[in-house]
């Protein structure tokens, strides 16, 4: 849980707000909805950024990353992608993998 901090206080933000809107429904209306867009797209930008891929017995999957890499899963796969503002680190746990990796 502590290895996002900006999700974290993103959450804080909002329960705050929330909690400061409930006297008026109509400004409350339009935070929650402001709010539901940004933890959307926060929510959007972290799974982008970082992630578990994982594959079933018989199952391939090809999945294409934000930088234009491409990784091809084999079956019974499990990789872990992270990326930072100096690396891309990718973690494979169990399976076979391909990968083309695109020049960042």
């Amino acid at each position: 849980m502590s290895e996002n901090p900006i999700a974290w206080r993103l959450g804080l933000c909002v329960l705050m707000k929330l909690l400061a809107c409930v006297r008026h429904p109509r400004k409350s209306a339009v935070i929650t909805i402001a709010i539901t867009v940004a933890v959307a797209i926060t929510v959007t930008c972290v799974w982008h950024w970082r992630g578990t891929y994982t594959t079933a017995a018989g199952e391939w999957r090809v999945v294409s990353l934000h930088d234009g890499s491409v990784i091809r899963l084999g079956p019974r796969t499990e990789i872990k992608v992270r990326y930072d503002r100096e690396q891309r680190l990718i973690e494979q746990f169990s399976g076979e993998a391909t990968y083309e990796v695109a020049k960042v």
